[in-house]
């Protein structure tokens, strides 16, 4: 297919003439604001977790306040009483974080088949916009619930109520869909894979920041001032996209039909459906789906290890809110490093392909996930990170093979149905890991991870797929990788 259309901005691309004027204003300001929004999910994320974990030990259970501090540390591991009183606790605020996840994941689902087409006609800031508002809504829903739980008895399971605007505003899965889709309308062939990862490496930096900030911030406050600094945060977001982002599609392009009515047009989903089905030149169908599907199995994987993650640390290794986040800090920046050394070193340098990078990557996982899944000391989850420091351009690499397989007009379609899937990825994932990691919480807690090794060596297949494809096309190569 002539994807050569990308670079010239026709077929409904965006207007390179425009483009060069676009890369030192729009990309950086939208990065920014990516960084913010991310730096407040993960301020908030580890801590909301232990929030609701004390709260189900003293409110449900009925424990006093200082045996609900005591467990998840290192008494836990002497303390047989401690470790049975962790394991209970454990036990039903998984079920509190699986229904979050479905809370969160449901409504999603459903509008990500209809988002990403309806982008491509009315523009991605208004996704970023909306879904922006349904943040600040969550944020503030946990800070009043954790500020009146300082004063009274609160049930974890009210926490729930501040997920339905996530819901409602489609999720983080859209509100990624359009900063990807905005990533792509401003860049030409060429620079996309770079850009992608660029956005990709900010927002991990956005988590970074998160990390280091939240035990800090906790350990100085309380639970209810973590989730003020993270509504604030994204407050600012929002007021950035309002003021400073511009829009991406271009004008002629944009409907003049009423966004409300124009958002449940099944002709949307018929549409989605087409892209993603019909038949295509060189296997590019096939590549489609074998891109597809890496992209949705991390969301999974994601989706189902935030859910056991810090449950596993915190009963195994007796770890708390600050050694966690510490990690999980330490585990960013190398994944971070390695992906900016990864594109500088075998891409730029020396011109390895795009999907040799994603095969090297998805290789990682592997590797990852093994490690995680032997874990009986702490010391071989560091190992296993600092060894596949590849894993962070796993996404961003098959988000730009996905984009430069299809043309422009096509873009929004397909990054809907992967948004879809991405959105349906957690209402399978979150009662699977939470299931197999409460069935084996006393014998193997680590076992979920099994899952994981699993995931990734079909990644790892698929993304074959695609090289097999590439090697065996050589002039659909040139134009792709």
């Amino acid at each position: 297919m002539g994807n050569s259309e990308v670079d010239q901005g026709t077929e409904g691309g965006p207007d390179t003439s425009k483009t060069s004027r676009f890369h030192s204003t729009y990309k950086i300001r939208l990065e920014l604001a990516a960084l913010l929004i991310n730096f407040a999910i993960n301020l908030s994320g580890t801590v909301f977790q232990n929030q609701v974990l004390f709260q189900t030990c003293t409110v449900v259970y009925n424990f006093n306040s200082t045996i609900c501090r005591d467990i998840g540390t290192s008494k836990t591991n002497t303390d047989p009483q401690l470790k049975a009183v962790e394991n209970t606790v454990q036990s039903f605020a998984s079920k509190i974080f699986m229904a979050e996840s479905l809370v969160q994941a449901i409504i999603p689902a459903f509008l990500a088949l209809f988002i990403g087409s309806w982008s491509d006609k009315f523009g991605r800031k208004p996704v970023m916009l909306v879904t922006g508002f349904g943040y600040i809504c969550f944020f503030v829903v946990q800070m009043i619930i954790a500020g009146i739980s300082l004063e009274q008895d609160v049930n974890p399971w009210l926490y729930i109520i501040a997920s339905i605007p996530i819901s409602l505003s489609g999720g983080f899965c859209s509100l990624s869909s359009a900063i990807y889709c905005y990533v792509a309308d401003l860049t030409t062939f060429n620079e996309r894979p770079y850009k992608m990862c660029l956005m990709s490496g900010i927002i991990a930096l956005g988590n970074l920041l998160g990390q280091l900030a939240s035990s800090y911030l906790y350990d100085a406050s309380n639970a209810s001032v973590v989730f003020a600094v993270a509504a604030g945060a994204q407050i600012i977001a929002v007021v950035f996209i309002v003021f400073v982002i511009k829009e991406s599609v271009k004008k002629e392009r944009l409907s003049s039909e009423s966004k409300c009515r124009g958002f449940f047009d099944w002709q949307l989903l018929i549409d989605v459906m087409k892209t993603t089905f019909k038949k295509r030149p060189n296997f590019e169908r096939l590549t489609i789906w074998c891109l597809l599907l890496p992209v949705t199995a991390v969301t999974f994987d994601t989706a189902g290890i935030g859910n056991v993650f810090f449950l596993f640390v915190r009963g195994k290794f007796g770890w708390n809110v600050q050694t966690f986040t510490t990690f999980t800090a330490i585990r960013i920046f190398i994944d971070f490093v390695g992906a900016v050394a990864g594109i500088a070193v075998l891409q730029l340098y020396l011109g390895v392909k795009q999907s040799t990078m994603a095969l090297l990557s998805y290789g990682s996982f592997v590797i990852l996930a093994s490690f995680y899944a032997a874990a009986s000391a702490p010391w071989y989850l560091y190992v296993g990170a600092s060894i596949t420091f590849m894993v962070g351009i796993a996404t961003p690499m098959s988000q730009s093979l996905l984009s430069n397989t299809v043309p422009p007009s096509d873009t929004g379609k397909v990054f809907a149905l992967m948004t879809s899937l991405g959105a349906i990825a957690p209402l399978i994932a979150s009662p699977l890991y939470t299931s197999v990691y409460n069935s084996t919480l006393e014998t193997y807690p680590g076992a979920y991870n099994l899952i994981s090794v699993a995931l990734y060596i079909l990644c790892f297949l698929a993304t074959g797929c695609v090289h097999i494809v590439h090697l065996r096309y050589p002039h659909v190569n040139k134009v792709q990788d």
